[in-house]
């Protein structure tokens, strides 16, 4: 048996899971840790390894990944697979993951379900069934939305808890990722997140980035101003019409992150720019 297992613990079902699975914890060798471990810091790097392999060594890794992350205790690192599993193995895996997260894959209420980023047009809320504040998947479903969960985590920077953490795989870790401070509440900016989640947005981008974007995301969400100015370009990159300069973005991200400036109110900025509501609300971006 590894001695990685024999001396720290792991989830309490892990042993009961990897047996189903046909695989017994005492059989993992020292070798076949150390290959999984380097294909989860691919994952954890932003830099996934999709090499095929046999259906046993997928299994064998996707049990040792979930011991791992165990010991970190972050949704960072549960979307991050959840993401992986979702684009190359079983959609039970994924489910598996909802599950430590808390999440009901098939029923997810309407305010958590708009904290993250629908970055496929098929989980838009529109395109979804919703009742009585409850947005329900189908299994087609349930791998997008398992994307939609990675991509919001990774880009918020969720920190790295290492306490506890093995001191073996903590080095990994803090190599990959680094380690961030957690980011302020963002309850009561969902139309926000909505706007950062659609596409196509044909007018309007220089004005959003000034009342929403650039002071949400550095001043709410306590985003660096180049994380800030990395997820701005992503989203002028899924929007119409013409250039906006790269100075002009980084000149608004400052100066938000300098003078601590807050993003204007839904209210604001429908009493004062109704025209920009109106597109958003045609395009069913805000209700």
């Amino acid at each position: 048996m590894s001695s990685f297992f024999a001396a720290h613990p792991f989830l309490p079902s892990a042993r009961a899971r990897a047996e189903r699975l046909g695989i017994r914890l005492e059989d993992i060798t020292d070798e076949e840790l150390e290959i999984a471990s380097a294909r989860l810091r691919s994952i954890l790097s932003g830099r996934p390894d999709y090499s095929i392999l046999d259906e046993r060594t997928e299994l064998l890794h996707y049990v040792i990944f979930r011991i791992f992350v165990s010991f970190l205790g972050s949704e960072y690192y549960y979307g991050k697979l959840g993401w992986f599993y979702a684009e190359r193995t079983r959609r039970n895996f994924s489910h598996d993951i909802f599950t430590e997260l808390g999440i009901d894959p098939y029923a997810v209420p309407l305010s958590a379900y708009m904290k993250y980023r629908h970055i496929y047009p098929e989980t838009k809320i529109y395109h979804v069934e919703l009742k009585r504040g409850v947005v329900y998947l189908t299994d087609a479903l349930l791998p997008l939305f398992a994307g939609c969960t990675a991509y919001t985590l990774s880009v918020a920077g969720l920190p790295l808890d290492v306490s506890g953490v093995p001191e073996r795989f903590a080095e990994y870790a803090k190599r990959s990722v680094a380690v961030r401070r957690a980011p302020r509440s963002s309850r009561g900016y969902g139309y926000i997140e909505a706007v950062l989640s659609a596409s196509g947005i044909p007018d309007g981008r220089k004005r959003i980035i000034f009342y929403w974007l650039a002071p949400y995301l550095v001043t709410v969400k306590g985003l660096s101003p180049d994380e800030a100015i990395s997820t701005i370009n992503e989203w002028l990159s899924r929007q119409g019409g013409g250039r906006i300069q790269p100075s002009w973005v980084k000149d608004e991200v400052l100066l938000a992150k300098r003078k601590g400036i807050r993003p204007w109110s839904l209210k604001k900025v429908r009493e004062r720019d109704p025209g920009l509501v109106d597109i958003l609300k045609g395009m069913g971006v805000l209700r």
